[in-house]
């Protein structure tokens, strides 16, 4: 997998850095809650940055600390349903678009799942959320979630395998249901 570097500021240096940025709204993300989740992302993020029609790719951290942000309506969206990253593509007609990714990497409750998609559901506009699953299994538990809220809702949960994403190949594809 290679060597991973983690650098890590020490609290008065992050104060100080911090006393200098008066002036700006910023939560400040001083560690990780889940090491294992956040190195995962870190990965997929370096993948997905190397992808044509990605133009941007925000970190949660970014989404919840930068104030600008909060203009704009998906990120309004994304802050509050605590989105993992945003990604900006550009699609083949030129037109952008933005949305938010999740990373599953355990088992969740079927109710907690339904819950988190639902969330998405009631507070975000777009038509897709971007799903990386770290097992089959995670996938097939975010389909089953997905159809137990109901036929009347138009599917919007995309998933592909964390695996299929690591992949230095130059396509990416999400997919509705499980592979």
């Amino acid at each position: 997998r290679g060597l991973h570097l983690v650098y890590e500021l020490p609290e008065d240096t992050f104060e100080q850095h911090l006393s200098g940025m008066q002036g700006f709204d910023c939560r400040p993300q001083l560690r990780s809650e889940v090491l294992g989740h956040d190195l995962d992302l870190t990965e997929l993020r370096a993948r997905l940055q190397t992808l044509p029609s990605v133009k941007r790719y925000l970190t949660e951290n970014m989404i919840q600390s930068d104030a600008s942000l909060y203009e704009n309506e998906p990120f309004r969206a994304f802050k509050s349903l605590n989105s993992d990253a945003a990604i900006e593509f550009r699609a083949t007609d030129e037109t952008l678009f933005t949305v938010p990714l999740e990373f599953e990497r355990s088992r969740k409750s079927p109710s907690r799942m339904r819950k988190k998609l639902l969330d998405y559901y009631l507070n975000y506009d777009g038509k897709a959320v971007l799903y990386v699953c770290k097992t089959p299994q995670i996938q097939r538990e975010l389909v089953e979630a997905e159809r137990s809220l109901g036929k009347e809702l138009a599917p919007k949960m995309y998933n592909a395998p964390r695996v299929e994403v690591l992949k230095p190949e130059q396509k990416v594809t999400f997919r509705r249901g499980a592979k």
